[in-house]
């Protein structure tokens, strides 16, 4: 494993042995806080971590690592030959934080939208609504653009190049639910990629801990990455209506959005409460909202069968018109005693 790798595997160890509010240490602070019992077992001591880390971070940073073929390389999820990862630099690498002068940081650039006023590219959007009116369908019907690069300019997607699309699921199930829906919507499963622990598709993996794994991977990043439902993988140990939980588990998101360019859609469920303001139904995703460049509110149309969604809240750009979906069931499978 090169640094960031193993660093990523200290901070998943890490996160996962303690409870306490050092879990998104530098692996240096990790090393000063690492709970003694546990540097027994691993036969290290703190002054032995300090040093080990304290070299790698050196060589990392006076050593920029890169792969044989460079950025040319191809691997197996990158079947059209697209650009690897090797030596992009991250914002993961520049731990120290310093004094910049302005002229010495990136320039100015225009935001860019993977679906124009609905999902910023670099940036969180939020998915709000009640439970079975069909927000899992439009994230599907999302996945499917993307992957086939069809336009969908109803809901602001325009016509581009596949892409890949990183899901997270806790809630429907893979085999008898996700899969066939994103078989009916049209999507390039060639471009789908699944975080989860089994081939059944299910363990849902726990965030912030585990993000490590999406930035790490090689070949070129997701353009959109689905959490479906997020609350269900932040951890016990964070209460999310607390504003300084609810941001441990939020911030490392934006960093993970900033690093990928990507396209980060987190969805939630709403508090059941009777209000005509979307705010007041926010909840313990209160907090959600706040990160999010983009919280788009879903509820059921006048009409049955119909879902409304729009933005509720727009960083950066004009609030644009809601839209209309018309949910439409499909046979899948033949009817049987056992399922119909």
């Amino acid at each position: 494993h090169d640094y960031r790798t193993a660093r990523g595997h200290l901070d998943h160890r890490f996160t996962a042995a303690c409870d306490d509010g050092i879990r998104d240490h530098r692996p240096t602070e990790i090393a000063e806080n690492w709970d003694e019992a546990e540097n027994k077992a691993s036969g290290k001591t703190e002054a032995g971590l300090r040093d080990e880390w304290a070299h790698h971070t050196c060589t990392d940073r006076a050593e920029p690592r890169t792969e044989p073929d460079g950025d040319n390389r191809q691997d197996h999820d990158n079947p059209a030959g697209t650009q690897g990862t090797a030596g992009k630099k991250r914002s993961t690498e520049y731990d120290t934080p310093k004094i910049w002068r302005a002229k010495d940081l990136v320039a100015a650039k225009q935001p860019e939208w993977l679906a124009k006023g609905r999902l910023p590219k670099s940036g969180i959007s939020l998915l709000v609504g009640d439970e079975g009116i069909g927000k899992s369908l439009l994230w599907v019907k999302m996945a499917a653009h993307v992957t086939t690069g069809k336009a969908f300019p109803e809901f602001g997607f325009p016509d581009r190049a596949p892409a890949k699309v990183l899901i997270v699921i806790t809630e429907d199930d893979w085999a008898g639910t996700v899969l066939p829906r994103l078989e009916t919507a049209g999507c390039d499963l060639d471009y789908i990629q699944v975080f989860c622990t089994t081939p059944e598709g299910s363990g849902s993996p726990t965030f912030p801990r585990d993000l490590f794994l999406i930035s790490e991977q090689a070949g070129e990043y997701p353009a959109l990455i689905v959490v479906d439902a997020w609350l269900d993988t932040v951890p016990k140990s964070l209460n999310v209506k607390d504003p300084r939980d609810a941001r441990q588990a939020l911030h490392p998101w934006q960093g993970l959005a900033v690093d990928t360019a990507a396209s980060i859609l987190l969805i939630a469920h709403p508090n059941r409460v009777d209000s005509p303001n979307p705010r007041d139904k926010y909840g313990i995703t209160g907090e959600l909202r706040k990160k999010a460049r983009m919280a788009l509110f879903a509820s059921p149309g006048d009409e049955e069968g119909t879902m409304i969604v729009g933005p509720e809240k727009a960083n950066g750009t004009a609030l644009c018109a809601a839209s209309i979906f018309k949910i439409a069931t499909l046979q899948v499978w033949p009817a049987t005693d056992n399922d119909d």
